[in-house]
């Protein structure tokens, strides 16, 4: 069984228990921002509504961005944690889409490495601004 999921949408959590070709379970949440730390509970949720255990879960592939950075860092924790635990490969996947269920199943079908860590693809450099406090020993400290 495959585990698949989506952090990487504003507002939106996606998990899809992936069988023999065909998707087992699909559940989407509406979240409010910055509140993706819910992903794990919805992920412990949808194997349980769907009667498995995570230890039948055998990869895991996880959209790696682009997205919000707290979002698309919690859902490669939660994959490359249970990976590691479980001693399953993990597969990135870089979309700035909803997943569909066609697109679940086309990416389940590619091969994934065991052990190595999944990192994330933002689709663009960093954004580091100064500080908003513009008091100078603010800008003192910034300089340092």
């Amino acid at each position: 069984m495959t585990l698949v999921l989506q952090t990487n949408i504003a507002g939106r959590l996606a998990v899809w228990l992936v069988d023999g070709g065909r998707i087992i379970i699909a559940r989407r949440k509406a979240i409010v921002w910055h509140s993706s730390d819910k992903a794990l509970a919805l992920v412990d949720r949808t194997i349980r509504q769907a009667k498995r255990s995570l230890r039948e879960v055998h990869k895991i592939v996880v959209v790696r961005g682009p997205g919000p950075f707290t979002a698309v860092r919690t859902g490669l924790i939660i994959a490359n944690t249970l990976g590691m635990l479980l001693k399953i490969p993990v597969r990135g996947v870089v979309t700035k889409h909803q997943l569909s269920n066609a697109d679940v199943l086309r990416d389940v079908r590619v091969k994934a490495g065991l052990g190595k860590i999944v990192k994330p693809w933002y689709g663009k450099s960093p954004n580091i601004s100064t500080p908003k406090n513009t008091s100078r020993q603010a800008k003192e400290r910034w300089a340092r």
